[in-house]
């Protein structure tokens, strides 16, 4: 995925880049990454705070993706509906913008702020306190406080239920409890 990674960026300035990716490649800019549309996949380059000392580590990432895959397997659910936590399958370091990156399974769909999940007989209101109960779970089962499920980090599909894509809007603040 790295190559595919540089293949997606370019240093040369352009109205149509932002740092130096193809605006038409980007998902979406979160607090800690941009997201990248690489086909089957979205890489992350963990790009934001890079230019203060506020940028992620490579084992930064290392640890949030041994966090995110040792949940994986955990039976979820939501009003009968499949709850599954989307693993990250590589990191590494993108040597060109100084930051790492990730590499996870592209969900395709709107995220939860920008779906019309009342269609599905679902409330907004509801799921975010099913979210805030979720956040318990998760935090409990590997003994870690930060995790915070955000509705910009979660798709649903019917059928095939909720994918969680990022288990913290803040991967910093995602710790191993000190008790």
């Amino acid at each position: 995925m790295l190559e595919r990674l540089l293949n997606l960026y370019d240093m040369n300035p352009s109205p149509n880049r932002f740092l130096g990716f193809d605006i038409r490649d980007i998902i979406d800019t979160g607090g800690n990454s941009i997201v990248l549309n690489a086909g089957r996949n979205v890489i992350k380059p963990y790009v934001n705070g890079r230019f203060s000392n506020n940028s992620l580590s490579l084992s930064q990432i290392s640890f949030y993706q041994e966090i995110t895959n040792a949940c994986t397997n955990l039976d979820l659910h939501i009003k009968r509906h499949k709850v599954i936590i989307v693993p990250i399958d590589e990191i590494g370091f993108f040597e060109p913008l100084k930051c790492p990156y990730s590499v996870s399974e592209l969900i395709p769909g709107p995220n939860l702020d920008d779906a019309k999940i009342s269609n599905f007989g679902l409330e907004r209101n509801d799921l975010l306190k099913v979210f805030r109960e979720l956040d318990k779970i998760i935090n409990k089962y590997l003994n870690t406080e930060g995790v915070y499920i955000a509705p910009t980090n979660v798709k649903f599909q019917p059928g095939n239920g909720f994918f969680i894509t990022d288990l913290g809007a803040e991967i910093r603040n995602i710790k191993y409890n000190s008790t």
